[in-house]
C-alpha cells in the first residue's frame, strides 16, 4: 500500500492507496450491491493552476495515483 497526505488547507487528509484492476473492484461493488458505478478522472482545483501553472500538473494528471468513483444502489 501505498500512503498518501493531501492537505485541504485546514486539514491533511491521509489514506491508503492500493492497485486492483478495474474489474475487480467493479465486481466488488456490484457485488455490495451498487447498480451503477462510475469512473472520474482526477483533476486539479484551477486555484492550484493558478497558483503553481499547468506544467506543475501535467505528470501527477497524466498518470495519476488515484481515481474516482461514484456508486448508487
Amino acid at each position: 500500500a501505498i500512503t498518501y497526505s493531501m492537505s485541504t488547507g485546514n486539514e491533511t487528509i491521509e489514506f491508503s492507496g492500493y492497485y486492483w484492476s478495474k474489474e475487480t473492484y467493479e465486481a466488488a461493488l456490484r457485488q455490495a450491491g451498487f447498480q451503477t458505478v462510475q469512473w472520474r478522472p482526477l483533476s486539479c482545483d484551477p486555484r492550484g493552476i493558478e497558483e503553481y501553472g499547468q506544467r506543475f500538473w501535467e505528470s501527477f494528471l497524466g498518470t495519476p495515483p488515484f481515481i474516482g468513483i461514484i456508486c448508487q444502489k
